[in-house]
Formats: C-alpha cells, sequence, structure tokens
C-alpha cells in the first residue's frame, strides 16, 4: 500500500470510530478465536485449536462478530459497534476478495433496517467530507459516495436487469425454467436459491449503477438469513399455468445491501429476534452444510435462548472496511488498500 493511501486508511478509521461514538453508540471487542459460530451454509471457516494439559479444544477463526455482538445487546451496553479482523476460508483471492478482512459490524436498538440506511447515508456523507483533504484521497471516487443513496427492491432490480419477476416464479423448476431462457448456464438440479444467487451475480450486480450508492432491499423470504420477515406476503403469486409453483407466495424480509462503485459494500438486515425461528435456522443452515460437503463446526446450542425474556427490537449491518477503501480511492485491487494481503504472503515479491 503506497504511504499516501496508509495515511488515507488511518484517518478512515479515525472517522469511522469517531462517527459511531459521536452517536453514541459504545465500541466493543469481542473474541476473533471462538468455540461455536452460527452455522452459515455459504461460508468455509478456518479452524485451529487450543492445547491444554495433553488435550484440546477446537477453536474457530471467526467469519464475523455478529455471534458476540448478538449476545451483548440484552446486558444494557446500547447501540454497539466493532471494527476488526474477520476470516473466510476458502474465500478466492481475487480484487475484491482477501480470506482476512477488516469488518465494521454495528447494532442499532430500537430500529428497523430503513433506520439503519439512513445512518449508513450519513456515514458516507460525513466521510467524504472528512476525507476530501487527506492524502490519498480521489475528488470523483469521493464525489461519487457522496451522492444520495438510491433505494430498489430485490425484484425490481431481478425484473429490470434480468427479465424476470420473482413473484411469479415459486418453484424451483419455474425459476430455473425462466433463467435459462435468458442464456443463463445452469445445472439441470440447481435449486431456487441457487438460480436466484447466479440471477444476482451474472446479470443484476454487473449492469447496477457505479455512479452513485445502490442499495437493494427487500431479499426475497426464500434466502435464508436472520433477518425479519416483511409485514404481509404479496399477493403475487406463480404465474399462470405453473401449477409446481401455484399457492407459493412471495414474501420478503427486511434486509438490504449497498453497492458502490461496483462493489457489494454492506449487508444489513431487521434482526430477527425471534427464538423459534433462529432456532428453525440454525437446523436448516446445518444441513445446508452437510448436503454441500462444507466441514461442520460446534454450534451454541444456547443462541436462541439469549433472545428469550423481552429481546430489544434491532438493526444490524456489516461492512467491509476494505472495500469501503477501495470505493473512497478508486482503486481496483483489495491488495492495493491493505498492507499485506495473502497472495503476497504465499507469493512473497
Amino acid at each position: 500500500m503506497e504511504p499516501n493511501l496508509a495515511r488515507f486508511r488511518a484517518a478512515l478509521m479515525r472517522e469511522l470510530r469517531a462517527f459511531f461514538s459521536d452517536r453514541a453508540f459504545l465500541e466493543v471487542e469481542t473474541p476473533r478465536l471462538a468455540p461455536y459460530l452460527i452455522p452459515e451454509a455459504h461460508l468455509e471457516v478456518f479452524s485451529t485449536e487450543y492445547l491444554r494439559s495433553g488435550s484440546s479444544v477446537p477453536l474457530y477463526l471467526i467469519p464475523s462478530p455478529e455471534l458476540w455482538l448478538k449476545q451483548l445487546i440484552p446486558r444494557g451496553y446500547g447501540n454497539l459497534f466493532e471494527i476488526g479482523k474477520c476470516f473466510r476460508n476458502e474465500e478466492q483471492m481475487g480484487s475484491a476478495h482477501n480470506p482476512e478482512f477488516t469488518m465494521l459490524e454495528w447494532y442499532m436498538l430500537n430500529a428497523d433496517y430503513r433506520q439503519s440506511l439512513q445512518l449508513f447515508s450519513e456515514l458516507l456523507q460525513a466521510l467524504c467530507t472528512a476525507l476530501a483533504d487527506s492524502p490519498g484521497a480521489d475528488a470523483s471516487s469521493l464525489q461519487r459516495a457522496s451522492q444520495p443513496v438510491e433505494t430498489v427492491t430485490v425484484r425490481d432490480a431481478v425484473r429490470t436487469y434480468g427479465g424476470i419477476d420473482l413473484a411469479e416464479h415459486g418453484s424451483d423448476g419455474s425459476l430455473r425454467r425462466a433463467a435459462l431462457q435468458t442464456g443463463l448456464s445452469l445445472g439441470q438440479d440447481d435449486d431456487w436459491n441457487t438460480v436466484f444467487d447466479r440471477l444476482m451475480l451474472d446479470m443484476v450486480e454487473p449492469q447496477l449503477p457505479c455512479d452513485r450508492p445502490v442499495a437493494l432491499i427487500d431479499y426475497p423470504a426464500r434466502v435464508s438469513t436472520l433477518a425479519t420477515t416483511a409485514g404481509s406476503p404479496s399477493p403475487d403469486t406463480a404465474a399462470a399455468g405453473d401449477t409446481a409453483a401455484a399457492g407459493l407466495e412471495y414474501r420478503t424480509v427486511e434486509r438490504w445491501e449497498l453497492y458502490l462503485a461496483g462493489l457489494e459494500l454492506v449487508n444489513c438486515y431487521s434482526e430477527e429476534i425471534d427464538t423459534a425461528r433462529i432456532g428453525e435456522f440454525f437446523a436448516r443452515e446445518q444441513q445446508k452444510k452437510r448436503t454441500m460437503g462444507r466441514s461442520e463446526h460446534a454450534v451454541p446450542q444456547h443462541f436462541p435462548a439469549v433472545f428469550e425474556n423481552s429481546y430489544p427490537r434491532c438493526s444490524g449491518g456489516a461492512m467491509g472496511v476494505d472495500r469501503l477503501m477501495m470505493a473512497l480511492t478508486g482503486r481496483k485491487r483489495m491488495n492495493e488498500v491493505i498492507f499485506f494481503s495473502l497472495s503476497d504472503t504465499l507469493l512473497p515479491r
């Protein structure tokens, strides 16, 4: 990383902390090594062990601080944020990925995902103003980031950029057939979620505007997350004649993801706090991990019970700090904005 970019990064970290601290968020530090993790089928993790008295205890490098921050919320600390290293195994070492990365995660009490989006919009504005004269600043990138956030529902985005109305294709086969007609190459057994992911990656994300921040909101409820389900189901159901999809309502969850300069930057929910639904998520994701052949890890069996006894309504967001650095400085590769990427350490220059 160039010296001026290092100075910009240091200024960015100061401003991130100042923004949340000025709004009465408490900065905390939670474990990087954990004996258990939330089961997330799409993530592979790093495992290690703690040696003691001739025995060993399995430990894992955390993919996010979510598990620990959510346990702090009912203890009276108020709004929380954390900036720290996270780790994801099998993460490709490419232009926007590194297996070790820096994440900002925040939780705002008595708030929903739209209030978190407003908070993040204010954060972008504050950063662009505060960092304008910092060494390494890129005026055009900051100008782009300072534009008002455009919000688009996921359903509208897929309809606009892929020509498919998700509400009309409730079954695996129906969505797969519609996607094949667009020219996507798919496996004959690909399920709804797999096809949806391909539509997002291959057709939606590459066409999103790059001259302003764009938030895709209201994700399909079929995409498994710990987000709250939105109010009432849409009256739109299956397409006429698609008997396999008949009766499958199109529901959404209170979630948004924000894109800036072509980078997926933030993922945010109105957090699920229903104990039964959290337990169902755990069971579902554990089964998916087995089906996908991913290494299984210990799961916190006590975690759903954390949400009993009047757990407060809240919204949580997670942002890739390294990607934000890229977006604000106009850099195209992550190894330009961090001191040492894993690819550099594995293959020293």
